[in-house]
């Protein structure tokens, strides 16, 4: 007998009918093959859900002629390699119109009366819908690991994390076995009720989750990594609710921000530093009121000037502001560079006549006499500038910060300018101070309008030329407003020119009044003034300056004995919609100007490309005409 006819005559047998009955329950066919490779048996479903494909025309084949292509690592036609059983064995084959499907085979040899193998006889099993799987999250694994953002899932239920990417442990320092044995409100260093908040509100959020600020994030060696802002979302995934995490690396924004907001902040103390000087009738006065504006208008953690004292090589702190008032007064800084209190960056900057920067002052070695009395102060950052005179140091301007990063070269050039300042205010305070206070004063009517005190067009030009550089580098957007009173001339001419100067000077203190410390108020000439604003971040912001402006000028004002009423025509420029320098959004600012009074007075109106006015202020040329 034939092993052809054997195998018939085996799978007729009512015990094969019962074994091909209970292994159809856990696969899809039986086959048997013989000693050449060829199937001549195949019991049960159609081959792979190839319809097209019937029995008949597959008996006969071998394995390769049918198209199958090895996944395990052995050939399709190579069983005969392989010494006994062999289990789960996975092929690929393409289907008529091209569909990828997997098998799984298993097998055992027959034997004949010798103990010769003449064939093998299996099971097959179609796992395409298996193997997809893993192939789509071998992907996902790989595009995950392969993203420049962290990536966390957790388990909102027991908050343990079910994946993290390479990104998360190459950052973190962590392996990946170690973050999946954390929880994820422990690995953020909040307690377990604050997580649940958390998901609670991601949750609430829908779809689209929600992202948090941005946050400065260290390593597990305590290093720090950079700024990242994290985005949450929860997503129900095969009955199991995850929070999914993202976390983008965002310092350079987050610097960017910051160094603004800090060269914002000294414009600030730099322009109530000039006003000081310029009232300052003593030197411990105006060494007061610097140290205070610096703190207030610059938003520092503490302000000190230290002179050198003649007859020692100490720096004297003669005037201070802010945190440390009552450690102060033990601190010994030195200029002697043979002593440990003379190698910090007040002695160094007052020997080199140059500024110098700690950006990390509890670790900075240089600052370590006076780290105990400044630990309460929770001190970050320190500068030094000199104070200089002939090129020789007087003594030094010292600021605190409470943040890292908070003097940059942009922050420090603006200090030095008030060192400068300083220095020359306190020149004139020591020395011939009648000749020096009306060169002071010269210099101030060169920037500044005489009547009001305002700056003039040409300090606001300065102003606004540095706006724009700074503007450039960080990508915020200055505005200027130009301001026009209406009946100004009405005024001067029915109750004369003082009534006119006093009314100047009223709308100078009330415009004043509605800006923040860091906008710009000057006065052109006659009844014009300008102002600029350092930083909006939408249009709206600028009309809701603008009404307050509107609003302040509105209100009655009582001159020579008279109540009068004057209203304000305001032209708005944004940088750089409107131009990307000084002359151009000072012009179109202008232009606009013109428009709100062609408009009826009263109101604001933004500049629009296309206007032009003729010389007596009447619309040339309307926006959208040729």
């Amino acid at each position: 007998m034939g092993l052809e006819e054997s195998m018939v005559t085996n799978c007729n047998a009512p015990e094969w009918q019962v074994l091909q009955a209970m292994l159809e329950l856990g696969v899809d066919w039986i086959w048997e093959q013989d000693a050449a490779s060829c199937l001549v048996r195949l019991e049960g479903r159609s081959l792979e859900g190839d319809t097209d494909a019937t029995v008949e025309s597959l008996v006969g084949l071998t394995r390769g002629e049918l198209g199958f292509e090895s996944v395990s690592g052995v050939p399709a036609d190579s069983f005969e390699r392989i010494s006994g059983s062999f289990r789960d064995l996975v092929f690929r084959r393409y289907l008529g119109g091209g569909e990828l499907r997997y098998v799984q085979l298993s097998g055992a040899p027959i034997h004949d009366a010798h103990g010769c193998c003449v064939g093998f006889r299996g099971t097959g099993k179609d796992i395409t819908r298996d193997e997809r799987r893993r192939i789509m999250a071998e992907r996902f694994q790989c595009t995950m690991d392969a993203s420049p953002d962290l990536i966390f899932i957790s388990d909102c239920e027991t908050h343990q994390f079910v994946y993290v990417n390479d990104t998360a442990c190459e950052v973190t320092g962590y392996s990946r076995e170690e973050l999946l044995n954390m929880l994820g409100y422990e690995f953020t260093g909040t307690t377990r009720e604050e997580g649940e908040a958390i998901i609670e509100t991601v949750r609430q959020a829908g779809p689209e989750g929600i992202s948090e600020k941005p946050r400065l994030a260290g390593s597990k060696d305590g290093r720090r990594v950079g700024w990242w802002q994290s985005h949450h979302r929860v997503a129900d995934i095969d009955g199991r609710s995850l929070l999914i995490t993202s976390s983008r690396q965002v310092t350079d924004r987050v610097l960017a921000e910051q160094a603004a907001h800090h060269a914002q902040r000294m414009y600030a103390a730099l322009s109530a530093t000039n006003e000081a000087i310029m009232h300052a009738e003593t030197p411990e006065a105006l060494f007061k009121e610097v140290c205070r504006v610096a703190v207030d208008s610059g938003k520092l953690a503490a302000a000190y000037i230290m002179l050198a004292d003649e007859e020692t090589d100490s720096l004297n702190v003669v005037a201070m502001a802010g945190a440390g008032q009552d450690t102060t007064p033990l601190a010994v800084v030195s200029v002697n560079p043979d002593r440990p209190e003379g190698l910090g960056i007040a002695g160094t900057a007052f020997r080199k006549c140059r500024p110098e920067v700690t950006d990390d002052f509890m670790n900075d070695p240089r600052t370590r006499p006076w780290h105990e009395l400044a630990r309460k102060s929770r001190l970050k950052a320190a500068a030094a500038v000199p104070l200089l005179r002939d090129g020789r140091a007087l003594g030094v301007i010292y600021l605190c910060a409470g943040e890292r990063r908070a003097f940059d070269a942009e922050v420090i050039a603006l200090i030095e300018r008030m060192a400068d300042n300083l220095s020359h205010a306190l020149l004139t305070l020591e020395h011939e101070a009648d000749r020096k206070r009306a060169e002071e004063r010269v210099r101030y009517l060169a920037t500044h309008d005489s009547l009001t005190g305002l700056p003039n067009r040409a300090m606001f030009g300065e102003l606004l030329d540095q706006a724009v550089v700074t503007a450039r580098r960080y990508g915020n957007k200055p505005v200027v407003m130009f301001i026009d009173l209406d009946r100004f001339k009405l005024v001067n001419d029915s109750l004369g020119h003082a009534a006119g100067d006093q009314l100047l000077q009223e709308m100078a203190r009330r415009l004043k009044a509605v800006l923040r410390e860091s906008d710009i108020l000057a006065r052109l000439g006659g009844d014009e003034f300008v102002v600029l604003l350092h930083d909006v971040s939408e249009a709206k912001d600028a009309t809701i300056v603008a009404r307050k402006l509107l609003d302040a000028a509105v209100e009655l004002v009582s001159l020579m004995g008279q109540d009068c009423r004057v209203t304000a025509s305001i032209g708005i420029s944004v940088y750089p919609d409107h131009g990307d320098n000084q002359q151009t959004l000072m012009k179109n600012a202008d232009t606009a100007m013109y428009l709100s009074k062609e408009k009826g007075k009263n109101t604001y109106e933004f500049y629009v490309p296309g206007l032009q006015f003729q010389a007596n202020g009447h619309l040339l040329v309307s926006p959208g005409q040729d």
